[in-house]
C-alpha cells in the first residue's frame, strides 16, 4: 500500500512538474525570435492611438483604413522581433497589384506586392531585440489600383506598441500626373510597358524633396490627367475634379480641413498637350481653368505658397516656352485679382544621358535630380533650411 501511495505521489509531481516545464517553455516560445512561427500573437486594431496616417486617407471606418493615393502612408513604432500588418484589397480588373514601400528603422526600402485574396503579411521576423520604426509607403497611385485596406498590426505576445515622436510640423502638398507618381521609374528601357512593379512614388521627385525638407508629402497625382485634358484626349474627369474627392473615383468629397499645407505645387499641363505640337491647349481654357483651380485652393488654405511646376522640355516634342507663358498669364491674373502670388517653377524633362523610364517617362536619376533641385528652391523660398 505505501508503494502504490509513493508511485501516485510521484505522478503528480511528474505532472506537476511537466505542466511548469510546459509553461515556461511556452512562454519562451511566445518571444522566440528562432521559432516566429510558433511565437503566441497579439492583434492591434488600425485605430490603435500609437499608429500614425499620413495623407489623404479613408478612415470612415477607424479599425479598416482605406488607403488609395499615392504616398498615403501608415507609420508606428513597436518593441520586439517580430511584426506583421494586415492588408488587403479587391481584385484589380486589369490583374494589376499595389505595391507598398517598408522601412524599418531608416534601412533601404523593401517591397510588398497586396494580393486579392491574402491578408496578412509578415515584414520583420529577426530584428534585434529593441524598440523599432516602421513605416508603409503606397507606391502605387489612387484609381489604376484598387484601394488598400489596413486593419491592424500583430506582434510577439508580450511586445507592444510604442508612442510615435511629434509629427513633422511641415507639410507639402503636390497636385500632379504621372511624374508624381513615379510611372514606371523603375523600369529599364523607353520602350517597357507600364507595369506595377515598376512604379515608385517613394522615389519620385516630390517625395524626394519632401524627405530633403523634413517634410510631410500628401500626393495627388494620376497617371495621364491634366488641368483641361487628359493624355487620352477625355476631357472629363480631369485632375481639378478629382482634387475634390477622398478615394477617387468613389465621390466622397474630401474634408479640406483634415491638414492644412505650407505649401501646394501644381505640375499639371503636360497631358494638356504643351510638349506635343498638335496638341497645345486652348490658351483662354487653360488659363481659366487654371486660374479657377488657384483662387479654389487659396480660397481653402490662404497662407499656403502656391508653385506651379512646368518641364523645361519633353519628347517627342513641342516647346517649353508655350507652357511657361500659359502660366506667366495665370500669374499675371492672380496678381490683378489682389490674390497671394504664386511662384513658376521649372524642372528637368527627360534627357537622354539619365535614361528613361517605362514609356519615356523619367527615370530614378531624373527623379533623384528633380528632388534635389526642387528641395533648395523651396528650402530658400519658405525659409526651410
Amino acid at each position: 500500500m505505501y508503494k502504490k501511495a509513493s508511485k501516485r505521489i510521484s505522478r503528480r509531481v511528474f505532472c506537476l512538474t511537466s505542466f511548469f516545464f510546459l509553461g515556461l517553455n511556452i512562454g519562451r516560445l511566445a518571444k522566440s525570435e528562432h521559432f516566429p512561427w510558433l511565437q503566441l500573437k497579439k492583434k492591434f486594431p488600425a485605430d490603435h492611438p500609437f499608429i500614425r496616417y499620413i495623407g489623404r486617407v479613408d478612415q470612415r471606418d477607424p479599425q479598416a483604413v482605406r488607403l488609395g493615393w499615392s504616398g498615403s502612408t501608415i507609420t508606428f513604432r513597436f518593441s520586439g522581433a517580430y511584426c506583421a500588418v494586415m492588408l488587403n484589397a479587391p481584385p484589380n480588373d486589369k490583374g494589376l497589384h499595389n505595391y507598398f514601400a517598408v522601412i524599418i528603422d531608416e534601412q533601404a526600402p523593401f517591397k510588398i506586392a497586396i494580393y486579392p485574396g491574402l491578408s496578412q503579411y509578415t515584414i520583420a521576423t529577426d530584428l534585434e531585440p529593441g524598440e523599432h520604426h516602421v513605416t508603409l509607403y503606397k507606391r502605387t497611385e489612387v484609381e489604376r489600383f484598387s484601394p488598400v485596406t489596413f486593419r491592424g498590426i500583430e506582434l510577439a505576445l508580450g511586445e507592444t506598441l510604442l508612442p510615435l515622436p511629434p509629427p513633422l510640423d511641415r507639410t507639402i502638398e503636390l497636385i500632379g500626373d504621372s511624374h508624381a507618381c513615379g510611372f514606371g521609374n523603375e523600369a529599364n528601357h523607353h520602350n517597357d510597358p507600364f507595369e506595377d512593379h515598376t512604379e515608385n512614388a517613394y522615389l519620385a521627385y516630390g517625395a524626394i524633396a519632401a524627405r530633403l525638407l523634413n517634410a510631410n508629402l500628401i500626393n495627388l497625382c494620376r497617371s495621364g490627367f491634366g488641368l483641361t485634358r487628359n493624355a487620352n484626349g477625355e476631357t472629363t474627369p480631369t485632375m481639378p475634379h478629382h482634387y475634390e474627392l477622398l478615394l477617387p473615383p468613389e465621390p466622397e468629397p474630401w474634408n479640406f480641413q483634415s491638414y492644412i499645407p505650407d505649401c501646394v505645387l501644381i505640375h499639371l499641363g503636360t497631358n494638356d498637350g504643351f510638349y506635343k505640337v498638335d496638341r497645345t491647349p486652348d490658351r483662354a481654357l487653360f488659363v481659366e481653368t487654371g486660374v479657377a483651380l488657384v483662387n479654389r485652393i487659396q480660397a481653402r488654405y490662404p497662407s499656403a505658397q502656391l508653385v506651379w511646376l512646368f518641364l523645361d522640355r519633353t519628347l517627342p516634342n513641342g516647346d517649353p516656352s508655350v507652357a511657361e507663358d500659359y502660366l506667366r498669364e495665370i500669374q499675371r491674373t492672380i496678381d490683378a485679382q489682389g490674390g497671394k502670388s504664386i511662384e513658376i517653377f521649372e524642372i528637368a524633362g527627360a534627357r537622354e544621358e539619365w535614361g528613361y523610364g517605362a514609356v519615356w517617362h523619367p527615370s530614378l536619376t531624373q527623379h533623384q535630380y528633380n528632388g534635389e533641385k526642387l528641395a533648395s528652391f523651396l528650402g530658400d523660398l519658405l525659409g526651410w533650411s
